[in-house]
């Protein structure tokens, strides 16, 4: 994960519930030294050793209830049963991910072009606007649906087992908690690294391409050649008479040949230095962008498995949701089904936090290529074009890009793939209900 002064509060929750098993020591004013804890490793082993057992002994309960409240038919127990594993193995795997991550962890802060940018307060206000308002969001749900299965239970009649049965699942509703910072704990990796392409994106056009600085660049250059020295940068190089900073009686013994040579020489160490300079900034941009790839390959390959659970995770949620919604409807019990439509959007919700960190990284590291191709189309130095072509090579080679163990690549088409998928299986659960009367 990444980790910086910024986002520190995401670190300190997905500690706390068990998926970030490290120590942070200061290295330095800004880079933080990342290693495990034996004692929160130990932490987050009896955590979800524990709530995992709890879990399953509760939907056991339910299943051998006499008079069940969610599982009443076959299939609402195969898919209740689906619904309690898939988020069993997210957040093992979210845990096994905290505890086996610790060098892809540390590979991803120990660059200081990673973490030595000052965050921008927008990025620190979006962490803590993700990890408010999901927490509060994740309480409220939980609060509202054991109120509902309670109330559902007692017009039942099942007044005898429905308390046991809401004790039962407390262990699962403490699931998502850990599922949802385990969600924080990408999408803030994401994000910030998304920040970062399009901090470097913006440093591309201010560099080369904006012409309103122009002047500004120029001033700073000629502070440049004052502090080398050349205070007579402004006479020679603007073709002014070399009388001004030079003593009277010394300034016509300087013959026209001197001066233009002098000229000459001076343009020429101009040029030369503002060559030098381009190529160095151009090297210095390659450098950066070489590093922001090997972060998004770093959090891809080290989240691979866990984001494969959260996908199916979302996938099996929405058509479990989408299901129960259906059975509510057809039971006439309008009142209960606004919970589903607020289980729906919360699960759309986790699947966006999946989806759209990564489609944003790899949409501004798309536009790093289309920028270096226009300052490429407006050079006219051929060195400069030699540095630029390599460094366009460079961002063809090495696109970044998430994906989900190699199986699919993390974006926008996949919320597309995902609709027609839940369309499909809820309508084979249905067809399945119908059979079973």
């Amino acid at each position: 994960m990444e980790i910086s002064k910024h986002t520190i509060g995401i670190f300190y929750t997905a500690r706390i519930f068990g998926l970030a098993p490290y120590t942070l020591k200061k290295k330095g004013t800004v880079q933080l030294e990342v290693m495990r804890s034996k004692i929160f490793t130990v932490y987050s082993l009896i955590l979800i050793s524990t709530m995992v057992c709890l879990t399953y002994r509760g939907l056991l309960f339910d299943a051998s209830s006499n008079m069940p409240v969610r599982m009443k038919s076959n299939t609402s127990k195969v898919v209740t049963a689906l619904d309690v594993s898939v988020v069993v193995l997210s957040t093992l795997s979210g845990v096994a991910c905290g505890i086996n991550g610790v060098t892809s962890t540390q590979d991803l802060n120990a660059d200081e072009i990673l973490t030595g940018h000052d965050a921008h307060f927008k990025e620190q206000k979006r962490a803590y606007i993700m990890l408010g308002v999901s927490m509060f969001t994740i309480s409220l749900m939980l609060g509202l649906d054991v109120w509902t299965w309670n109330s559902k239970a007692r017009q039942m009649n099942l007044s005898a087992d429905a308390d046991a049965n809401i004790i039962w699942y407390v262990p699962f509703y403490s699931l998502y908690f850990i599922l949802v910072a385990l969600h924080l704990h990408f999408a803030n990796s994401g994000f910030v690294l998304a920040n970062r392409y399009k901090r470097l994106n913006s440093l591309l056009k201010t560099e080369f391409l904006n012409t309103d600085d122009k002047s500004e660049k120029l001033e700073k250059l000629k502070e440049c050649f004052k502090e080398r020295k050349l205070n007579i940068y402004d006479d020679i190089y603007n073709n002014k008479p070399l009388s001004k900073g030079i003593p009277k009686k010394h300034s016509l013994t300087i013959p026209s040949s001197t001066t233009y040579k002098i000229r000459t020489v001076t343009k020429a160490f101009y040029t030369f230095f503002i060559l030098e300079k381009t190529l160095i900034q151009i090297d210095r941009i390659a450098y950066i962008h070489e590093s922001l790839s090997k972060g998004v390959h770093s959090i891809s390959s080290a989240f691979g498995v866990t984001v494969v659970f959260m996908l199916v995770s979302c996938l099996l949620h929405l058509v479990a949701t989408a299901y129960f919604l259906f059975l509510e409807l057809i039971e006439r019990h309008p009142k209960f089904s606004y919970l589903q439509f607020l289980w729906i959007a919360f699960h759309c919700i986790r699947l966006l936090l999946i989806v759209e960190p990564c489609h944003v990284t790899t949409a501004e590291a798309k536009k790093t290529i289309q920028i270096v191709c226009e300052i490429d189309r407006n050079c006219h130095n051929p060195l400069i074009a030699s540095s630029l072509k390599k460094f366009w090579q460079q961002l063809l080679a090495d696109k970044p890009y998430f994906s989900a163990c190699g199986m699919c690549n993390i974006d926008r088409q996949l919320l597309t793939s995902f609709s027609s998928a839940i369309c499909t299986y809820l309508v084979i659960l249905i067809q399945f209900q119908g059979a079973n009367g």
